[in-house]
């Protein structure tokens, strides 16, 4: 499941039209949503500048799906993180389609990205599958 979709990630974000990296961008993104709901016990900053942590109602739905999720926390964290890299690369796609824009932009991307995740989980999820509406942020 997860090899295809990277697989597919990899060859966009190596692809000539987008050139970005998206091992630092899977960094970025997994320390994103470490730090959003607080899964560090040292203090930490967001790779997003200005970056707001889960509210409590943000951390109530988060941790209802993970303890509803048939498969675990793990699961959900998995899913979410390949949302958010896809998320990651449609928003990139989406800048360099708009115009003239160079690696220096791509945090107006990543901005993007945790846009959409901080108002995703303002309301309740009731399965993993919801995740994937992420991966496709306007």
């Amino acid at each position: 499941k997860y090899p295809k979709r990277f697989e597919h990630l990899v060859k966009q974000a190596g692809h000539r039209e987008l050139d970005y990296p998206l091992a630092i961008t899977c960094f970025n993104l997994s320390h994103m949503v470490v730090v959003y709901f607080d899964l560090c016990d040292t203090e930490t900053v967001s790779p997003v500048a200005g970056a707001q942590q889960a509210g409590r109602q943000q951390m109530q739905h988060f941790a209802a799906l993970c303890s509803a999720s048939p498969h675990g926390a793990r699961a959900v964290i998995d899913e979410l993180f390949c949302a958010l890299v896809e998320a990651c690369n449609e928003a990139w796609k989406d800048m360099k389609v708009a115009g003239d824009c160079n690696l220096m932009d791509f945090p107006k991307a990543m901005r993007k990205v945790f846009d959409a995740h901080h108002a995703f989980w303002a309301e309740p999820k009731d399965e993993i599958a919801e995740l994937q509406r992420l991966a496709y942020v306007q």
